[in-house]
């Protein structure tokens, strides 16, 4: 299985199940649609990817594919087929592993929040640059440059869970909830025990940051307000 094809399970549990309008951005084959078409009724889904073979999989699971570098367009309303998308007229928005490929992901997040109704939500997964194995990395001299996984070389683009929740507060998201996905735990805890002393000596708070050194990527649950606060009504 490939990237273009994986269903992120997390990201899949977190969509709601009453969601009827739904956008992804790196749609990739189209293993998300159709599993969620699988589960639950949804008259409009619409896939945005880069990469033209693997749009045209997915093609049958959507009902608008846009081929487009996200990289290339900052304002959706200048795009041909992206202004096409109604404002405040999808329920859910999903970006599995893609906003770390983009040199300005706001405009994305901007963008989706632009297209949800108010109460809408959005899930997004990105990679935990605070992860232990950066630290074991850099410790031995290395910022590796792989094919796939948190040193993809074709990231640009760099979180921690504290800086994706204010970035999409900035937004003008509420976050809901964010969650870790762990993998090699037991090797993972052995290496971030020797940064408590580092966290003591720094003033940080060692069992938070100990939960989110564990975490290779972070799923966050964000929604666009239905009433908007008046720092809100300023942006």
């Amino acid at each position: 299985m490939t990237h273009f094809d994986n269903v992120n399970e997390t990201v899949l549990a977190e969509i709601p199940l009453d969601a009827r309008r739904i956008g992804e951005l790196g749609c990739g084959a189209g293993a998300m649609a159709r599993v969620l078409r699988s589960r639950q009724e949804i008259p409009h889904y619409v896939g945005i990817d880069v990469v033209h073979d693997q749009l045209a999989n997915a093609s049958q699971w959507l009902d608008v594919a846009i081929e487009v570098d996200l990289n290339a367009v900052t304002d959706w309303s200048q795009h041909v087929h992206l202004s096409q998308l109604p404002e405040g007229s999808f329920d859910c928005w999903v970006a599995g592993d893609v906003l770390e490929h983009l040199i300005e992901p706001e405009h994305a997040i901007k963008e989706m929040f632009r297209a949800l109704r108010p109460g809408g939500k959005t899930v997004i997964c990105v990679p935990n640059v605070q992860n232990w194995q950066t630290f074991v990395n850099l410790v031995q001299g290395s910022w590796p440059r792989d094919d796939a996984g948190l040193f993809d070389r074709t990231h640009l683009r760099w979180f921690t869970r504290n800086d994706m929740a204010q970035f999409l507060v900035a937004c003008g998201f509420r976050v809901e909830k964010c969650l870790g996905r762990q993998f090699g735990r037991a090797q993972g805890e052995e290496v971030l025990e020797f940064l408590e002393p580092l966290c003591g000596f720094l003033g940080v708070d060692y069992e938070a940051f100990f939960v989110d050194g564990l975490a290779l990527q972070h799923v966050f649950v964000a929604s666009r307000p239905v009433k908007l606060n008046h720092a809100d009504q300023s942006r």
